[in-house]
């Protein structure tokens, strides 16, 4: 294992109206991410900055997988302050208890939830964040200094801490001008290598890239992807002590006259067909890479977005219950915020669950999901999200949106109260296109209509499903190891505007707000088709 390159992990936010660079303490940042510090204008934030911050929960967005930059974002947290972060170095983000948190897949994925989120804060790569002109915060290092990312930062950073003979430490929480949250990334191989082939790859790629000069072919690469290079002092070790010591069979690689030339004069000099052809050859992965991954960003910047297509997906509607009336009761500044809320909300599960927002009108979400599990998982934690935000009094005081304990004491209505249909269609059954004036995929076809007339069906604060998603469930020996338990209640058979024959629905909610069940308000569509029984003689089936 050797050292390829020093990169650091940047801070990217959205606060809206905020024209400073946010600056963050060391103890803040760990604060924010420990689930501490949820509001925008706390204290320890509004002291570095002086411009006033905003009295908003802070959405922070995390990877949910296993990433070097988790590993090297922790290792920083761990040292910034033990007290508020408590796991550690680790690999992958533990699991806040903090409702806002939004995880996500990749560091593009993060960069594209802090674009759309509102008050949101992740932890993320500084190439996308410096090509996509979005905010990155600067960090109060140990010296007390505030730092943004950069690639002298990185420099400053390995110069803390690396030496020539032990080049495998944590560069992370540094002082002078180095950027608290810089890692080291490593080129693994097997020195075991039987094939003398793979041993030449091998050291052209490593010459190639301890290639002293000023600047060489791959600093360059390296740079316009944000990395800063190994320092030369380290390279020429480097070379001396590894990269020459390769071998094959009695002979060492680097002895060979061609391949010396061909891993340091060529290179170095840049001006040989051969040598471009190789340089491309071995970055290729990196290039690449970049390309795909920047037209990637750019799709994002542009907003044109394809939803899921060409396989089976699922369709869920939205809205929230009475919201007329309540728009009558409300003030409309409360109405207004608490609204925008309610999109956030959404919109923060349906990033953290691969949900594709088709549209949206008033209150009302259309979504497309390509996963059985991601859409459970998702409209349940609409729910709890829901019930657990913290509404105004004037909200508060309708009717429907009341605060509502079951018997053992437990809160399961607070707010407002969301209602959900959705279904199950397979491939041939819908038919997807791209709206030229969204940009953005929508669905046709009975199947959508039928996810439409469900969700008008359902009973605010809970989701309808259609007999086709029950049977799924129903059949998935590991649903609940996948979505958590569920509560799932047969509520009939409906007659369903613009549907030919009536369809038996299902209510599914998480298993911790199953004693919602008979506390409903009642739903005047069903009412008017006969149904009101199904509430009253519902078939329980838990999971």
């Amino acid at each position: 294992m050797v050292p390829l390159f020093i990169s650091g992990v940047a801070l990217l936010y959205n606060i809206p109206n905020f024209k400073s660079q946010l600056i963050l303490s060391r103890s803040a940042v760990a604060g924010i991410f420990s689930g501490e510090i949820q509001y925008w204008n706390d204290n320890r934030i509004q002291q570095t900055n002086s411009e006033t911050l905003p009295n908003h929960p802070i959405q922070p967005i995390v990877r949910s997988t296993s990433s070097g930059s988790t590993s090297i974002f922790t290792s920083s947290l761990s040292h910034f302050s033990p007290t508020l972060w408590k796991y550690g170095k680790v690999t992958m983000f533990p699991n806040i208890t903090s409702t806002n948190f939004v995880s996500v897949l990749t560091s593009l994925a993060v960069t594209e939830s802090v674009i759309k989120l509102e008050y949101s804060i992740g932890y993320g790569s500084p190439a996308d964040a410096a090509f996509m002109s979005i905010p990155v915060a600067k960090i109060l290092n140990k010296a007390g200094n505030p730092v943004a990312p950069s690639i002298s930062s990185f420099k400053a950073a390995a110069q803390n801490f690396l030496t020539v003979d032990n080049y495998f430490v944590e560069i992370v929480d540094g002082d002078a001008e180095s950027y608290p949250c810089a890692g080291v990334s490593y080129f693994l191989f097997r020195k075991t290598l039987s094939s003398c082939d793979k041993k030449k790859f091998i050291f052209n790629f490593l010459s190639w890239i301890y290639t002293i000069s000023t600047p060489s072919t791959s600093d360059l690469i390296f740079e316009t992807n944000y990395f800063a290079p190994i320092p030369n002092s380290y390279k020429e070790h480097l070379v001396n002590s590894i990269v020459n010591q390769i071998s094959c069979g009695t002979l060492t690689l680097s002895s060979l006259p061609h391949l010396e030339q061909f891993g340091y004069a060529m290179i170095a000099v840049g001006s040989v067909a051969l040598s471009l052809c190789f340089t491309l050859a071995l970055v290729g992965g990196v290039r690449c890479y970049y390309v795909r991954k920047h037209r990637e960003l750019h799709k994002i910047m542009s907003y044109i977005e394809e939803g899921p297509s060409g396989k089976p997906i699922l369709i869920m509607f939205s809205d929230i219950q009475n919201s007329t009336k309540i728009w009558e009761h409300v003030p409309k500044e409360d109405m207004d915020h608490c609204i925008k809320r309610h999109h956030e909300i959404v919109r923060s599960l349906l990033t953290a669950f691969n949900g594709y927002e088709v549209k949206t009108e008033g209150d009302s979400f259309m979504v497309a999901f390509g996963s059985v599990v991601d859409a459970v998982k998702c409209v349940n934690l609409i729910h709890t999200r829901m019930m657990k935000e913290d509404w105004p009094p004037s909200l508060l005081s309708f009717p429907t949106n009341v605060e509502t304990v079951d018997d053992d004491g437990q809160i399961i209505f607070n707010g407002f109260r969301v209602r959900m249909g959705l279904h199950f269609l397979s491939e041939g059954e819908y038919s997807a296109q791209l709206d030229p004036t969204t940009k953005r995929t929508d669905y046709f076809g009975p199947g959508v209509n039928l996810a439409a007339r469900i969700a008008d069906i359902a009973l605010g604060g809970s989701t309808f499903i259609s007999k086709e998603l029950y049977d799924m469930l129903e059949n998935n020996s590991n649903i609940e190891e996948e979505c958590g338990k569920l509560f799932l209640n047969s509520y009939g058979y409906h007659s369903l505007q613009g549907i030919k024959e009536k369809r038996e629905l299902f209510m599914m909610l998480p298993n911790s707000l199953k004693t919602r069940e008979g506390r409903f308000i009642p739903n005047s569509k069903m009412q008017s088709n006969g149904s009101t029984n199904a509430i009253l003689h519902s078939n329980e089936k838990k999971y």
